[in-house]
């Protein structure tokens, strides 16, 4: 699978590019050079602490993955046994829906789950499906929001600060909350399919 790279919705040249073989199930991940070369730093720049340094050798191993992973020039396709990707789901109306586009989201260059908006052939219905990640990072973000409101309203000095900007915290708590419900709703009212590989 390939993603291709977006920043604050601006698409770049950039790609990751998401491998298995077919052989054994191993799993691998070639992502942009200048994304290794930044952990690294980041690893060697935070290297006062223990666990930064996780970066510089995360960021050193996807730099050796192509060498890792070499192409075979000439290789036969392999026999699929794994099937990757989201799979398909049953519409309300009984017919299949396929996924329309997917989303891999990232805060900060750290994974933060995955989107994937849905379409039913038949019924033209859209619906959207988040993944376990996703829900965590909802939820968190969600939280983080109840705490700021709570900071408006216990250390804001003025009525508009503490008032405005907590019941805004508030309502944007309430609607990320809601959200991420409405995603896991749609989990489970639209079942998966399991269809053979052949």
């Amino acid at each position: 699978m390939e993603w291709r790279h977006t920043v604050w919705g601006t698409p770049t040249n950039q790609t990751t590019r998401d491998f298995r073989c077919h052989a054994c199930g191993a799993q691998f991940t070639l992502v942009p050079r200048s994304h290794a070369i930044i952990f690294m730093v980041m690893g060697v720049i935070m290297g006062c602490a223990i666990f930064p340094l996780g970066f510089s050798l995360w960021g050193w191993l996807a730099l050796r993955r192509d060498k890792m992973n070499p192409v075979v020039p000439g290789a036969p396709p392999p026999r699929l046994r794994y099937r990757d990707g989201p799979p398909l789901r049953l519409c309300t109306c009984g017919q299949n829906a396929v996924t329309t586009k997917i989303t891999r989201e990232r805060i900060n260059g750290l994974p933060a789950g995955t989107e994937y908006i849905y379409q039913c052939g038949s019924c033209q219905q859209q619906f959207t499906v988040v993944s376990f990640w996703r829900h965590c990072a909802m939820a968190f973000s969600a939280l983080v929001l109840l705490a700021i409101a709570a900071a408006f309203f216990t250390w804001a000095t003025s009525p508009g600060w503490r008032y405005g900007g907590s019941v805004l915290s508030v309502i944007a708590f309430g609607g990320l909350l809601f959200t991420n419900a409405l995603y896991a709703w749609n989990r489970s009212k639209y079942a998966t399919i399991d269809l053979p590989l052949y």
